[in-house]
This record gives structure tokens, sequence and C-alpha cells, in this order.
């Protein structure tokens, strides 16, 4: 494509391919890392005793060397775009894009388990129950 890329006249053309192309690729990126992520999470069993789980971005790829080439090539055609298009609505996408990072890291929490709370009496002071029965006042409908 680089051929027909650089016979074109249409510098319009070329902000839109450089930042179409740049996009789906970093997309194909993203998407290849999180399908990872996600399979190796369902190989480790089920997640127990785990409180809270985020998918972060990072700059470091597990997906292997053929998505390693293609984010390369994702990240020289918006760059490409960037430069050839300053201060248009392409080079503001572009830019957007190569803010964030295509590789993805996986962090677990877990919280620790809440301590049990004594009982509290009827004046509040912690360490006596409260009666079991303590019936709220009933109020009549109106007519």
């Amino acid at each position: 494509m680089e051929k027909h890329y650089e016979q074109e006249k249409s510098l319009r053309w070329q902000a839109w391919y450089d930042l179409t192309r740049g996009r789906l690729l970093a997309g194909l990126v993203r998407y290849t890392e999180y399908e990872l992520i996600c399979n190796l999470v369902m190989r480790r069993g089920p997640l127990s005793n785990i409180s809270r789980v985020q998918i972060r971005p990072s700059a470091t790829l597990r997906a292997g060397a053929g998505m390693q080439a293609v984010a390369a090539e994702a990240e020289r055609l918006l760059k490409r775009c960037l430069e050839k298009n300053a201060h248009t609505p392409w080079a503001y996408l572009a830019q957007r894009e190569l803010d964030h990072p295509m590789g993805l890291e996986f962090q677990q929490f877990t919280a620790p388990p809440s301590r049990p709370r004594p009982p509290i009496s009827r004046d509040g002071a912690p360490g006596s129950a409260r009666p079991k029965s303590n019936p709220s006042p009933v109020i009549p409908p109106r007519l």
C-alpha cells in the first residue's frame, strides 16, 4: 500500500489512511492482549478471595513478536499522521491513540475480611446485646 500511498494526491485521503489503519492495528493489538490476559486468568482457575480485578494499559506487550510488529506499524502510521497533519482532527485522534499504551496488565486486589462488630446495648455502649423485641410504633393510615 505504501506505493499507492505515495502516488495519492489527496492529502485528506493520506491522513484518513494513516489514522484509520493505525487505529485498527492498535485495536487489534489491544484486543489480542485482552484475550491473552483473559485466557491466562481462566487457566489459573476461579478468582476466589479476590475483591477486585483491574486491567490497565501497559507499555509491555505479552502477545509475542508478531503483535509487536503490528504495534510498531500502528505507531508508525499514527506518528506519520500526527506529523503530516498537525493541528487537524486527524492529528488530535492520532495523538489520543498514541497517549494510551497498547499493552495491558492484570492486577487483582484482596481486601482483608471484615471483623465482626460487637453487639450494642440500648444505651449505645458496646458489650451487651440489644433486646430482641423492639417494636416500632404502628401509625394508623390516614383516611
